[in-house]
């Protein structure tokens, strides 16, 4: 009726358009007796944007790409209005009733009442209308479904022969650790700027003994190596930092020596890799024999990796996720027990694995409901694809104006 009117309407009264008066709703394609409008189509692809955008895929982002998302909403609609309109007249020839109005009129009071918010009179009866569509299609579908031939054990079991590698499940460790980084050469350089810094700062020292302890190494290091250079520096600043102990300094000198002990503290606590190793070692002589607690206390105190604050804990891991070296180690160790320190990536690592779970397949039992599942979406899609195919070749589709004009 709404569709006849509309047709009426569009042929008797061609002055019922946007700017002369009454804005009237585009009328884009004919299915069969019904319109599609304007205003559809652009629900639709409101409603698929927003799915696409919860999924992660790729939504439209020119013009181009709207008109076709545009056109796959179209399409989408007149596949759906073919199978109503079936679905329609099958119970009709039937005397059947496909979906429970009542029932349907019920849920929609339901869902405003669980969600607390009270709907509109007009909002109730598009909702309505939404589940009595969806509800009409998937009785349609069903019903050609119920004639397909029925999954198979042995169907299913071949599908999970085949799909074995989608059942893998790889091994797993949890994992705490301790991780020391031996000093890299950027932090050295750093200390090599301030060391510097400080040497041409003391020239202008106001105390002589301070600007001695340069000034009688200035011609060496202007004419040594770099080597000769780092050398004096290296004393220079040892010597202006054991000024920390004199009182008679004035008050303009202070920073002078200050910066000196901080340099000297910092390049104190420098390491290479064999310190760095030396200390892992000794941090793992005081936990040996104690547990997962005494680790992660330790690890917050020592440790400089990424999860130092958390313990070392990196939580469950697969192999792939840190290297083959780390792998190594974390997949052979016995749960509750301590790995001997090593070197991975340049850093010196020490792990306490408390659980682990061996690599393995999911059994066939686990699984073949999922399966039966999967396939039974599979079949549906192709029982809806046929469908909809041979209600297109008999119905009359006819677009009113191009897709491109709906897009705004």
């Amino acid at each position: 009726m709404r569709s006849c009117l509309l047709l009426l309407l569009l042929l008797c009264c061609p002055c019922l358009r946007a700017g002369e008066g009454l804005v009237m709703d585009l009328v884009v394609r004919y299915v069969n007796d019904t319109v599609v409008t304007g205003s559809d189509i652009r629900v639709r692809a409101a409603e698929r944007f927003e799915d696409y955008t919860r999924k992660g895929k790729p939504t439209p982002s020119n013009r181009p790409e709207s008109i076709a998302f545009f056109k796959e909403a179209l399409e989408d609609l007149t596949d759906e209005e073919l199978l109503i309109q079936y679905g329609k007249q099958f119970a009709t020839e039937h005397k059947i009733q496909l979906v429970d109005h009542d029932a349907i009129a019920q849920q929609v009071i339901e869902q405003a009442r669980s969600t607390g918010r009270r709907m509109t009179l007009r909002e109730q009866a598009e909702q309505r209308k939404r589940l009595e569509r969806f509800r009409t299609i998937q009785a349609v579908l069903g019903y050609f479904e119920s004639r397909n031939a029925r999954i198979t054990p042995n169907e299913l079991y071949e599908e999970y022969l085949a799909r074995a590698h989608k059942y893998h499940r790889p091994a797993q460790a949890k994992v705490l650790q301790i991780l020391l980084r031996p000093s890299d050469k950027a932090e050295r350089k750093e200390v090599r700027g301030q060391k510097l810094a400080l040497f041409k700062n003391l020239q202008n020292a106001v105390d002589a003994g301070l600007r001695a302890i340069v000034e009688s190494r200035l011609d060496r290091y202007l004419a040594g190596s770099t080597e000769e250079q780092d050398r004096l520096l290296d004393e220079t600043t040892s010597a202006v930092a054991a000024m920390a102990t004199r009182t008679d300094l004035v008050p303009a000198d202070l920073p002078l020596v200050v910066t000196a002990r901080k340099i000297v503290d910092r390049q104190a606590a420098f390491r290479d890799q064999d310190a760095t190793l030396k200390q892992l070692a000794d941090i793992r002589a005081k936990l040996a024999g104690r547990d997962a607690t005494a680790f992660m206390d330790q690890a917050k105190a020592s440790s400089q990796g990424p999860k130092a604050s958390d313990g070392g804990d990196l939580g469950w891991i697969e192999p792939g996720t840190y290297s083959p070296g780390f792998d190594a180690v974390a997949f052979t160790l016995a749960p509750g027990t301590l790995s001997e320190v090593f070197w991975s990536e340049d850093t010196a690592n020490l792990l306490f694995v408390t659980e682990r779970k061996e690599a393995r397949t999911l059994p066939f039992a686990e699984v073949s409901a999922e399966i039966e599942t999967e396939l039974f979406e599979v079949q549906r899609d192709e029982t809806k694809k046929r469908m909809v195919a041979m209600l297109r070749s008999k119905a009359s589709i006819v677009n009113a104006i191009p897709i491109d004009q709906v897009v705004e």
